[in-house]
């Protein structure tokens, strides 16, 4: 679901900071996280489908008493 990048640097230190200070690399890198943030986002917000319900933890602090209540 989540694109893999083009590019992976591997576990050589040269290599890492070398890619540390390529700009065209950075930026393809910026460009694959915002894609993972708007995907997930969109994946979070998706409340067309009914099998997902709307859980909310809650806590009471008096008595220490937690519960798992499913709206939706």
């Amino acid at each position: 679901m989540l694109k893999q990048p083009d590019h992976v640097v591997l576990n050589d230190f040269k290599q890492q900071r070398a890619a540390a200070l390529d700009p065209a690399l950075i930026s393809q890198y910026e460009e694959l996280v915002t894609e993972w943030m708007n995907t997930i986002e969109a994946v979070l917000t998706d409340t067309s489908d009914e099998r997902y319900g709307t859980q909310l933890l809650t806590y009471e602090p008096r008595s220490g008493k937690t519960g798992l209540n499913i709206l939706g």
